[in-house]
């Protein structure tokens, strides 16, 4: 008879936000790689009803179940661990800070960064003040509760690490760093690669993309892109969609005269993004904080130089090959744009180079081995 410890392990991962941008990335990335890799653990991932229908198990070890309840919810914090504890997972794998607080089983939780703790952020800016507040406080409240009472905690840079250590005084031990990396649904793209953008794009143009949250400093690119002489570089392209922010921001480009040398591309598929990233001048990222900047490991994997904010996760990721502005000083970022438009083709391939080889240092199938590896040191731990 095996021992108890042999059992294979009973893996739960909340799937919810399976096919949104940012999170549902890194859980689409972790569901294929995790099953590459190990054919003996069985595991129940959770998911709401659009993606229950869409989601494929890849094999017997797993199998998929349906919870259609909304995060940042109170049903998810009433209903959830109820839903949860009857398949008795050995460890739980929550890969986002929204969960039950009520779940009192072992469980891993996954920070991307901790943006929330200052700038508005998603639809909860969009309520009056306050309850924009009451809603902070309940994800300060619900953040902390998970930080104390997980196992494990996953971050996506070291960046993360350090600030999770230092606003929540959490050890460095309850701490591993698993890096994002490039989708593979984008290389794919890439190298099935065709213009799907058709004429739509300016001739000469400068690139974001994401969302036009706070913390992604728009505005002040806006404000940059008025100081560079038009004869330099005409348009911006910004490829992101909100309800919310968005609208704002193109209420903003009116309003300092700019309008028309904006392109609103709203939200871009895979292909489209490639096209955007290989017919751009640069990519620029202002923001005021990141967890780890994607756009920016996209752009240079289709060769195209990023220019960034001055913040640590860039230098953690890039080092000295990007060139960087204070994300402040609207003056310096319009200069260091217009001098890295100028860099001879030379330097620039030789950039792109060293920051292509930096890319292959961030795999998902590594971080979908190191995740396994806590899953695992979790579950031990939890049966013992």
């Amino acid at each position: 008879m095996k021992s108890h410890q042999t059992l294979p392990l009973r893996i739960g991962i909340d799937a919810r936000l399976y096919s949104k941008t940012g999170v549902g990335r890194y859980i689409r990335n972790l569901l294929y790689f995790l099953p590459e890799i190990d054919h003996t653990n069985q595991y129940i991932v959770y998911l709401s009803k659009p993606d229950y229908d869409t989601y494929s198990t890849p094999n017997s070890h797993w199998k998929k179940k349906c919870v259609d309840i909304p995060w940042h919810s109170i049903s998810e914090q009433i209903y959830f661990p109820r839903i949860i504890s009857q398949d008795h997972p050995d460890v739980m794998h929550f890969p986002y800070f929204s969960l039950p607080c009520l779940y009192r089983g072992p469980f891993v939780i996954t920070i991307h960064d901790l943006i929330v703790d200052h700038f508005e952020t998603g639809q909860a800016s969009t309520l009056p003040m306050w309850k924009y507040k009451l809603k902070h406080l309940g994800y300060r409240w619900i953040l902390k509760t998970a930080l104390r009472r997980c196992q494990s905690i996953l971050t996506i840079s070291k960046t993360t690490k350090v600030e999770i250590m230092d606003h929540y005084h959490i050890p460095d031990s309850k701490i591993t760093v698993t890096y994002d990396a490039l989708d593979k649904s984008f290389k794919y793209a890439y190298d099935h690669r065709k213009n799907t953008t058709g004429n739509k794009l300016p001739a000469n143009y400068l690139l974001y993309v994401g969302n036009a949250y706070p913390h992604k400093n728009l505005e002040a690119f806006l404000d940059a892109l008025k100081l560079i002489n038009k004869k330099t570089v005409m348009h911006a392209v910004l490829a992101g969609d909100d309800h919310f922010f968005y609208p704002r921001l193109m209420e903003y480009s009116r309003k300092i005269g700019v309008s028309n040398r904006i392109v609103f591309w709203g939200d871009a598929d895979d292909s489209s993004l490639v096209s955007l990233y290989t017919n751009a001048r640069l990519l620029i990222f202002p923001s005021l904080m990141e967890g780890y900047g994607l756009p920016v490991v996209e752009a240079v994997y289709c060769g195209l130089m990023p220019v960034v904010s001055d913040i640590p996760v860039f230098h953690e990721l890039w080092g000295d090959d990007v060139n960087y502005f204070n994300p402040n000083d609207r003056v310096q970022m319009a200069k260091i744009i217009t001098q890295s438009l100028s860099m001879p083709k030379s330097e620039y391939n030789v950039r792109i180079g060293k920051l292509k080889k930096a890319i292959s240092r961030y795999q998902w199938d590594q971080t979908a081995r190191q995740t396994l590896q806590i899953y695992q040191t979790v579950a031990r731990i939890s049966r013992k």
